[in-house]
């Protein structure tokens, strides 16, 4: 990380692609909101050379994904009905779904160039703090970065559908403090501290982390009155089949990973561990001896749930919870305060298969796909030490390093050992590796010897965890 000099220095650099609008092509190509903004400032504090800062912030956006893309204009398509799309058209006469009158789009039209929901935003800022007392040397450094990004891996289908589309939001940041003592011209230590903590969420933008409404037919119903009406409780918006081709209607829940599965999926994830390293360095006529070590203690936690059919499940299994629904309709409960309200009537049933706190776990597992460690059934942290805790691995390190320079002839030469260790459940699972490097700057020959524990042929127990 930089330092601040003896002056305060101010820069600023900006670039954009914005050279055209949005759908517009020029120069035989589009602009796709590409931005990029950094401010740096550096000087001493409080006038003296002793104490020095470097600040700097990066502003990051990109409106949509950089890709070759070909607009369209259909005129007067016609749902045929054939991905189950009869259940909403109009019957104004009330003769029965088979004189219903199907869905006629007069104008099916995708703008050129650029494809909406696919932007993503991200701030950066990074600080050091230097206090220069020698011999002694302080180093406070700190790194904040935030992103918010837009989903749609199936454009087309979902042209219709963009209100529901997810986006994610990604926080994380490090502290860490470095102190340097220098005890003679040819030799000095180092001591590392640090914390890092990252949070990030998958979610629909309609509804946020409410996630036990997302296949709910009233709430999608109030959130917009553009959006198709579910045909019942719990079942979203069948497709459109447009000249053979499915388009999702408006309001249909839709999958962050394929854009094609009709359904809302919510996950989050966090992580943080505290580090502690240190080093010492002897410099010689011809050697320069290192050797250290690096401990990281982690906590993982992760959650994942999939709406898919949890409230006509609710509906048709349990009327004591499903009476917590209409008090939601009624107003009586706060959206934000659903959840609670679910889990403390479930709580208060005592008699089994009537909806007891149990009996409400067993249906999220079941029809949710829910995965997760570190939360519960419903999001909330826990921290039990079974296969359901969450994973807390330690990393350590310690190495040992010559730098040999002869005249022209410069060798690397250090041996490194390596450990792991994670947690789950009753099982505790060990990696253990030692590696030794010789060469020179630019070649060098790796020798890696794993050392195998009783359980070194198991990978660390874990649930799948998301991607993006």
């Amino acid at each position: 990380m930089r330092t601040g000099g003896a002056k305060w220095n101010v820069g600023f650099l900006s670039e954009s692609d914005g050279f055209t609008s949005k759908y517009k092509e020029k120069l035989g190509t589009y602009s796709y909101g590409y931005s990029n903004q950094v401010l740096t400032l550096s000087g001493p504090i409080l006038g003296s050379n002793r104490i020095r800062t470097f600040l700097a912030s990066q502003r990051r956006v990109r409106d949509s994904d950089p890709v070759y893309w070909e607009g369209f204009d259909f005129q007067s398509l016609v749902d045929t009905g054939n991905r189950g799309g009869r259940v909403h058209w109009k019957d104004p006469d009330g003769d029965g779904p088979e004189a219903a009158m199907p869905d006629t789009l007069k104008n099916l039209s995708l703008q050129p160039g650029n494809i909406d929901h696919t932007g993503r935003t991200a701030l950066d800022f990074n600080g050091t703090l230097l206090f220069d007392y020698n011999p002694i040397q302080l180093r406070v450094t700190g790194l904040y970065t935030t992103e918010d990004r837009e989903f749609n891996p199936a454009p087309i289908r979902n042209m219709l559908n963009e209100a529901r589309l997810p986006e994610s939001g990604r926080t994380s940041g490090l502290l860490n403090v470095k102190g340097t003592h220098i005890l003679s011209p040819s030799m000095f230590y180092e001591l590392n501290f640090s914390l890092y903590n990252q949070d990030r969420e998958i979610y629909d933008p309609v509804f946020g982390d409410n996630f036990i409404v997302y296949d709910d037919s009233v709430a999608a119903a109030r959130a917009d009155a553009a959006f198709t009406r579910f045909s019942s409780q719990g079942s979203v918006p069948e497709a459109y089949d447009l000249a053979g081709f499915p388009f999702h209607r408006p309001g249909t829940p839709t999958y962050y990973v394929d854009g094609d599965s009709r359904f809302s999926f919510y996950g989050k994830e966090k992580d943080s561990y505290w580090g502690l390293a240190g080093s010492v360095t002897k410099q010689t006529q011809v050697h320069q001896f290192k050797a250290g070590f690096d401990l990281q203690k982690w906590t993982s936690r992760r959650f994942q749930f999939f709406s898919n059919n949890i409230r006509s499940a609710i509906q048709s299994r349990y009327p004591q919870l499903d009476a917590v629904f209409t008090d939601y309709y009624a107003g009586k409960i706060a959206e934000d305060d659903l959840l609670d309200a679910l889990i403390a009537k479930a709580e208060s049933i005592k008699e089994k298969d009537k909806g007891t706190i149990e009996d409400l776990k067993a249906m999220i597992r079941n029809t949710s796909r829910g995965d997760f460690y570190g939360y519960d059934e419903f999001g909330r942290e826990q921290e039990n030490s079974g296969l359901e805790g969450p994973r807390q691995p330690t990393l350590a390190a310690g190495f040992i390093q010559d730098k040999i320079e002869y005249r022209d002839l410069v060798i690397n030469a250090g041996l490194r050992w390596t450990t792991s260790t994670s947690t789950a459940g009753a099982s505790r699972i060990r990696r253990r590796r030692c590696s030794m490097t010789i060469g020179t700057p630019s070649t060098s020959i790796r020798c890696r010897r794993p050392v195998p524990s009783a359980n070194s042929a198991r990978a660390w127990a874990s649930p799948s965890r998301f991607r993006t």
